[in-house]
Order: structure tokens, then C-alpha cells, then sequence
């Protein structure tokens, strides 16, 4: 049951990211080819930090590693750092099945530290052509999009609360008058008094 439950959450997450930005879904950080979303969960109240690769919307993190999404029938991942020789064929978990998405793990993440390129190949059945092969080009940006997400991708930037903005008759008269007389437009005076 706890699988599930987590399954779904990160599926929520992957899924969000693949079919479109949720309602309470704030872009919070930028860095290089990589920013992170935060989400609060309506049902848990729990944040959810995503970052994401702006160069291909199939890929993603979390801070336990990348995901890329895949539209189902996966049986196998490859990896290959820079140009040395790839990474022995793995099949897919069954948590990758489950979410459509292949997961390169912290084990398989860290090894990215050393790198500038990540080529993932996510196939088929072994005797058929690859269903998508992904080229994590440019990383950089990626370890402060992770560090972000650990540190619960605070917001960075607040937004004005209502009260902060001008209230009608914010300004006095005198306050106006010095402001004509500057030849401030009545335009200007109206937005920023409330006039």
C-alpha cells in the first residue's frame, strides 16, 4: 500500500510535468538549461520540487535522481557518460513500468558529477530499435537545480500582497499637486495613488 501511495505521488509529479503546469505550480529556480517547480500537494499539503530540463520536457528531477518519461512498452535502459564506452543494458524496474519513466538512480546520478554529457537509450524489447534516446547535453545548472530541491526549492521571489499595493487615495493632495506640478501624467498619478 505505502508503494502505491508513493507511486502515485511521484507518478502526479512526472505526469504534471509531462501534460502541463498544475494551478498551484510556481517556477521557483533557474539555472543553465534547468529550473524547478514548486507544487503543493492539495490533499497532503506537502511541497513537491521538481526540476526540469528546458531542452527536452520528457526529463526531470527529484532530489533521489532524473526521470525521463517514456510512453510505455520500455524493457531496457543504457546509459553512456561523455564518450566512454556505454553502460551495460539494464531492464527496466518495476517502479520505471509503473511510472513510465526510466530513473537514473543516485548511484547512477552521481556518476554525472565526474561528466558533461549523459546519453540515456530507453528500448524495447532487446532484438528491436530503441524507443527514445535522450542527450542531456548540457548539465550545467543541474547540481544548483538539486541543491535547490533539497533545500525544499524555497521560493526566491514573493508576490506583492494586495495590501501593498496602492489603495485609493494613497497619495495626498498635496502629494498630487507636487506630482502635476513635476508633470507626472494623470495616467501615472492614477496607477500609482489609486486615483
Amino acid at each position: 500500500m505505502k508503494i502505491t501511495a508513493i507511486t502515485v505521488i511521484i507518478a502526479a509529479a512526472i505526469v504534471g510535468t509531462a501534460v502541463g503546469a498544475a494551478p498551484n505550480r510556481a517556477t521557483v529556480f533557474r539555472a543553465g538549461k534547468w529550473t524547478v517547480s514548486r507544487f503543493i500537494d492539495e490533499m497532503s499539503d506537502k511541497v513537491i520540487c521538481t526540476g526540469h530540463y528546458t531542452s527536452n520536457s520528457k526529463v526531470s528531477m527529484k532530489d533521489d535522481g532524473l526521470y525521463i518519461y517514456f510512453a510505455g512498452g520500455a524493457e531496457s535502459v543504457r546509459l553512456r557518460y561523455d564518450d566512454e564506452p556505454q553502460r551495460a543494458l539494464r531492464d527496466t524496474r518495476h517502479l520505471e513500468k509503473a511510472l513510465s519513466s526510466a530513473i537514473i538512480d543516485l548511484m547512477e546520478f552521481t556518476d554525472l558529477r565526474r561528466h558533461d554529457r549523459l546519453r540515456v537509450v530507453i528500448g524495447g524489447r532487446r532484438d528491436v530499435s530503441p524507443i527514445i534516446e535522450i542527450d542531456v547535453s548540457e548539465t550545467s545548472g543541474i547540481w544548483a537545480a538539486l541543491e535547490n530541491i533539497r533545500a525544499g526549492c524555497p521560493v526566491t521571489e514573493q508576490p506583492v500582497s494586495p495590501s501593498a499595493l496602492p489603495q485609493p487615495d494613497a497619495c495626498s493632495d498635496g502629494m498630487v499637486t507636487r506630482m502635476r506640478a513635476a508633470k507626472i501624467s494623470s495616467a501615472q498619478i492614477a496607477k500609482v495613488c489609486g486615483r
